[in-house]
């Protein structure tokens, strides 16, 4: 899966490692960085092969987020 993502993505090998490991290990991964340089829509290509749409789910923030809206604001507590 990171070879096949890092071919559609350009310099992207680092990440695309990322979410193959945290795909075939089940883990969550936390993301950063600017808005537009495609995190969402990588993650959502990978998990694609993967999930239903059903089972993925993919959460974005933008500016001005607060530390009670990520950890806990917006029902992330469970995860």
């Amino acid at each position: 899966m990171a070879n096949e993502l890092a071919k559609k993505y350009i310099n992207s090998q680092k990440i695309a490692q990322a979410i193959a490991l945290a795909v075939q290990s089940g883990q969550n991964l936390l993301l950063y960085g600017p808005g537009g340089y495609g995190k969402s829509v990588m993650t959502l290509d990978a998990l694609k092969t993967q999930a239903t749409k059903d089972e993925i789910y993919i959460k974005s923030f933008g500016e001005g987020l607060t530390e009670d809206v990520l950890w806990g604001g917006d029902g992330l507590q469970p995860f």
